[in-house]
Parts: C-alpha cells; sequence; structure tokens
C-alpha cells in the first residue's frame, strides 16, 4: 500500500490540475495505484483493521471497487478530487 501511494505521489508530483487532466497517461497509473492499494486493503486482517481503526478501509476498498467495475463513470475531476484529500 505504500508503494502504492507513493507512486501516486511521484507520478503527480508537481502538476497542477489543468495539467492532471491533460496527462491521460498519469490518470491511467494514478487508477492502477488506487487499484493496487484498494486490493491490499481488502486482505489486511480484521485485527489490523481494528489497531488501525482511523483509517476509513471501508472507503479505500469501495475506492477499488467503483474504479474496476464502473470505469466508465471515472473521471479525471473524481481522480484529482480523491487524491488531494487522502494525500496532501
Amino acid at each position: 500500500m505504500i508503494r502504492g501511494v507513493n507512486k501516486i505521489f511521484l507520478y503527480t508530483e508537481g502538476l497542477g490540475y489543468e495539467e492532471f487532466l491533460e496527462n491521460e497517461l498519469v490518470q491511467d497509473a494514478v487508477i492502477k495505484n488506487f487499484e493496487v492499494i484498494g486490493e491490499a486493503a481488502y486482505h489486511i486482517t480484521f485485527e489490523l483493521k481494528e489497531k488501525y481503526n482511523q483509517i476509513e478501509w471501508f472507503k479505500i476498498q469501495g475506492l477499488r471497487h467503483f474504479l474496476v467495475h464502473d470505469y466508465y463513470r471515472i473521471s479525471p475531476e473524481i481522480l484529482w478530487n480523491t487524491k488531494r484529500p487522502i494525500f496532501i
């Protein structure tokens, strides 16, 4: 999960909103890493999730589900607005 977060930071470092909107390669990389993070969250044990209960595990897993199954509804704006509160 940490690797995925770090990759999202790396791929979006120095990008403003407009640059992000214009760069589909970066958008695809961000999507892939959100999927990886969500899949990893799914496999974390209940005990570990309880220990770190301040993390919104269900939302992380839900984001992965949305990206994989509702991909036709993904917009660059959704990605940008998801990335910002989580990582900035």
